[in-house]
């Protein structure tokens, strides 16, 4: 079996941090990590993501991160929106992109009561 030389990106996966919640207005729990891969199925370092909120009115601390050389990148701190909207950011290397997802909870009960 020969080793197989790291190509260019063919596909930008999010690794962890999928499908989180917490409460409006707070930062995720578990910081989002992603994977860009070659057709190999290779991680790739050295690679730029770009961020950038799609939905919720949410916040990034930073707007760009770097694979390591784990080939692993963790996108900077993503604070939720404070309205109880799909929350949604994209990060991007080229023409690649992947949509993280996350959701607002409420500590709040609502009783409704009908007299």
């Amino acid at each position: 079996m020969t080793a197989a030389a790291a190509g260019p990106i063919d596909t930008f996966n999010v690794l962890s941090g999928q499908d989180q919640s917490g409460l409006a207005g707070t930062t995720l729990p578990v910081a989002p990590r992603f994977e860009p891969l070659d057709q190999f199925g290779n991680r790739l370092d050295n690679q730029t993501a770009n961020f950038s909120v799609l939905s919720g009115g949410g916040s990034l601390t930073a707007f760009t991160g770097t694979a390591g050389a784990d080939g692993i990148i963790t996108m900077p701190a993503w604070t939720l929106g404070k309205l109880a909207l799909p929350q949604q950011v994209i990060a991007s290397i080229g023409a690649r992109s992947v949509i993280l997802r996350a959701a607002v909870t409420t500590n709040y009960s609502i009783d409704i009561r009908l007299w």
